[in-house]
This record gives structure tokens, C-alpha cells and sequence, in this order.
């Protein structure tokens, strides 16, 4: 009977000591998770915002070689 005791004791110990981890594990990933979140939203914005600049340099480079063929 001690050994049975002894056993469920371990098994119980290990499981509490792995949602420990699970749970510290859980959080750092959730850190990871916003960081990389918050990181593809600025490459999305900047994405955008340099494809709008380009264009407007594009037309205005369309436009600057227009006139300057025109005069």
C-alpha cells in the first residue's frame, strides 16, 4: 500500500509541476503572440502606405514627362 501511495504522490506532483510549466509556457507564448500581432500590423501599414506613395510618385512622374513633352 505505501508504494501505490508513493506513485499516486509522484503522478500528482508531476501534474501539478506541468501546469506550472503549461501555464508559464501559455504566458510567454501569449507575449510572442501580441508582439508578432503588433509587428505585422506596422509591415501592413507600411505596406500600404509605400505602395500609395509610389503610385503618387508614379503619376506624378506620368504627368511631369507629359508636360515636358508638351513643351
Amino acid at each position: 500500500m505505501h508504494k501505490t501511495e508513493t506513485e499516486l504522490f509522484a503522478s500528482q506532483h508531476k501534474k501539478s509541476q506541468l501546469a506550472e510549466d503549461k501555464k508559464r509556457l501559455n504566458a510567454h507564448l501569449g507575449v510572442y503572440r501580441s508582439d508578432n500581432a503588433g509587428t505585422d500590423r506596422k509591415i501592413k501599414q507600411q505596406k500600404h502606405f509605400n505602395s500609395k506613395r509610389e503610385n503618387a510618385h508614379k503619376l506624378m512622374n506620368e504627368e511631369w514627362t507629359k508636360n515636358s513633352d508638351e513643351i
